[in-house]
């Protein structure tokens, strides 16, 4: 490992799981993934801290939200932002349930690419995680709208109660 300066780990912020749905999640929020993705991706992190803190490994670990930018076109995964502007476009979008309450933070991957470039320069970064974002959460539905205002779209808000949406799954 002699040779290693610095090990970017580029996480998510589904390691950490969702919080107790009140307060934000930060990097001292305890883990409690609910997917498996987020799983995965909490058990590699433990493995890089654990080896951090036995060999002196220069891992840092960096959990990005929703990375949305250019050549973003994995509509496959639950929360692409590529998606999520699709269907707002296309008159598509709808909430189960409120709307306001589900907070996102979102990532420009330019800035991404900036804070691990960062990471990998700062020498006192070794052994940590930090949460990457562009800064306050938003829920999916004002995401949603400045997608709409920047597409030049009405935006037409639809919500289906959690009752319906269970029937129908």
């Amino acid at each position: 490992f002699s040779k290693i300066k610095k090990f970017v780990y580029l996480s998510t912020a589904s390691a950490a799981g969702s919080g107790n749905g009140k307060e934000l999640i930060d990097e001292n929020t305890p883990c409690s993934p609910s997917t498996n993705y987020g799983k995965s991706k909490r058990e590699t992190e433990k493995l890089l801290l654990a080896l951090h803190e036995k060999e002196n490994f220069p891992a840092v670990i960096l959990r990005a939200p929703i990375v949305y930018g250019p050549h973003d076109t994995n509509e496959t995964r639950d929360l692409s932002m590529i998606k999520l502007i699709k269907y707002v476009l296309n008159d598509k979008f709808f909430l189960i349930g409120g709307g306001e309450g589900c907070k996102r933070s979102i990532c420009y991957v330019g800035n991404l690419v900036e804070g691990a470039l960062k990471a990998s320069e700062n020498e006192k970064s070794s052994g940590k995680t930090y949460f990457i974002s562009d800064g306050e959460e938003k829920s999916l539905l004002e995401i949603a709208k400045t997608i709409a205002k920047v597409g030049g779209k009405n935006f037409k808000e639809r919500h289906y109660p959690k009752v319906l949406a269970n029937t129908m799954a």
